[in-house]
């Protein structure tokens, strides 16, 4: 059984990157990987994201490309929405934590609560370097992982 990943809204915007070669590399092999090598699984709440960051692209032109590649990787994503239970969890995170960004922790608790192996991010660092939080999403199943390393 392949593992499931809960994929955060960064990694899409790297398959755009213009400036970052080796990173938009890495985003399009990982996506290519999806359902080979790893299960993808993206919440109502990074589309917004993502919708968000797409609409703020210079030209319409770019936008609708855009839209229109992403749309290809989202296929291989099971698409799912916060439940009450992941509001519960996100402010037992936020327990943890306080400074914790909001969307951070519901993405969190999202991944958690939906049984992923592995957060996959880009931009998280914050993440990954805090040893209370890393212990209890690991107790719970959950491993935050940057992309690349």
């Amino acid at each position: 059984m392949i593992p499931l990943h809960y994929v955060d809204s960064c990694i899409f915007f790297e398959i755009f990157s213009i400036s970052k070669e080796k990173l938009r590399q890495m985003a399009r092999k990982y996506f290519y990987d999806i359902n080979k090598a790893h299960q993808g699984i993206v919440s109502s709440l990074s589309l917004g994201e993502i919708t968000d960051g797409l609409l703020e692209l210079p030209t319409q032109k770019d936008s609708e490309d855009s839209f229109f590649n992403i749309s290809q990787h989202l296929k291989n994503f099971r698409v799912i929405y916060p439940k009450f239970e992941d509001y519960q969890l996100t402010l037992e995170l936020r327990s943890y934590d306080y400074k914790l960004e909001p969307a951070d922790a519901l993405h969190l608790a999202i991944a958690i609560n939906n049984k992923s192996q592995v957060f996959m991010t880009l931009g998280e660092r914050e993440l990954i370097d805090n040893p209370r939080l890393e212990k209890f999403c690991r107790e719970r199943g959950l491993k935050i992982k940057i992309l690349g390393e």
